[in-house]
């Protein structure tokens, strides 16, 4: 699951595991889908077999990593060696921090921001980059790709408007939305500091790995619609949809899980697993649920779920929509 800049509202942080895990979820016990899911509800299963931020410590399996205090943390990612975590310094402003954590605990920091724009760290988890918006008005952007292991930067540019949405050993993949401006996404060539428009779209977001791009249709963002297309041919189209847009894919590709292209609340309300190359839907998790969601393994995903009593879980739902608690409530 890759995390994307939000303040966490629910108890905990679930977190992104950016390569694709090798070790798959037990079967979960046969349980119909509830049109509200309540996490006291369900059957506790095994914890989370990714990386998660609970408080400020980083639980891998059987290690337990602290962190620094923050007043919010708001991402983590998992690198080559170890671990990402972006926390916003102060309650009453918007500086970020990135912090690189070695999985014995060392930590160092390799980026201090103004306005944490957007980020994304690579498939193998040898570069990340970040957007850092200057000025009022978020302009301009600029735009870092470092070393997530060592810290060193590798390429820094200004731009007018940008977001990140991937990285990998060579180029960001960024994008802007229109407004009263053409919109367009582009690659970036950090090495030889060349660009290469793809699309005169706003794209929303991609997945290096399964070669897919979402793309917002309309002339802004939010968009209510928007189609799929592969990353390295952007023109085509492999399915158009409107209210619900997929925002990750499983490993294998095969499925991904979709829900509201826009949501103006803290968390969303449901999560559906549709057809990786079709889009076609399947089964539905309903409930206050948050916004980050992240594939265990090609059948099982996780999320957090909030109850009617206000408490909130990590829950762990099968492609068909069967779920059990993988934390305490």
């Amino acid at each position: 699951m890759q995390i994307r800049p939000r303040t966490r509202r629910l108890a905990g942080a679930l977190t992104a595991a950016v390569a694709a895990l090798t070790v798959g979820a037990s079967a979960l016990p046969a349980q119909a889908n509830p049109d509200h899911v309540d996490p006291a509800s369900l059957d506790r299963g095994a914890a989370p077999r990714v990386a998660y931020l609970v408080g400020n410590t980083i639980h891998d399996g059987d290690r337990a990593i602290r962190v620094r205090r923050a007043s919010a943390h708001q991402e983590l990612w998992t690198s080559a060696n170890g671990y990402v975590v972006i926390d916003r310094v102060q309650h009453d402003n918007f500086s970020h921090r990135i912090t690189a954590v070695s999985k014995s605990g060392e930590r160092k920091v390799i980026g201090r921001l103004d306005w944490l724009d957007s980020s994304a760290v690579s498939p193998r988890g040898t570069r990340m980059a970040w957007a850092d918006a200057k000025g009022d008005l978020g302009e301009p952007v600029v735009v870092t790709v470092a070393d997530p292991r060592t810290g060193a930067v590798k390429a820094r540019r200004s731009f007018k408007r940008a977001q990140v949405l991937a990285v990998t050993g060579s180029r960001v993949l960024l994008t802007k939305p229109g407004y009263r401006r053409v919109i367009k996404t582009w690659w970036w060539d950090y090495r030889s500091n060349t660009q290469r428009k793809i699309s005169d779209q706003y794209a929303l977001r991609a997945d290096v790995r399964n070669d897919r791009v979402v793309f917002a249709r309309g002339s802004g963002a939010p968009a209510s619609c928007h189609r799929v297309a592969p990353l390295s041919r952007p023109g085509r189209t492999l399915w158009r949809s409107c209210g619900i847009t997929p925002h990750a894919w499983s490993p294998n590709g095969e499925r991904a899980l979709s829900t509201h292209i826009y949501f103006d609340v803290p968390g969303t309300d449901r999560w559906v697993v549709v057809d990786g190359r079709t889009g076609e839907k399947g089964s539905r998790v309903n409930g206050r649920l948050d916004w980050d969601v992240t594939w265990e393994s090609n059948r099982h995903f996780l999320t957090m779920a909030q109850g009617d009593d206000g408490n909130a879980a990590i829950i762990r739902c099968t492609t068909t929509g069967s779920c059990e608690r993988a934390s305490r409530v």
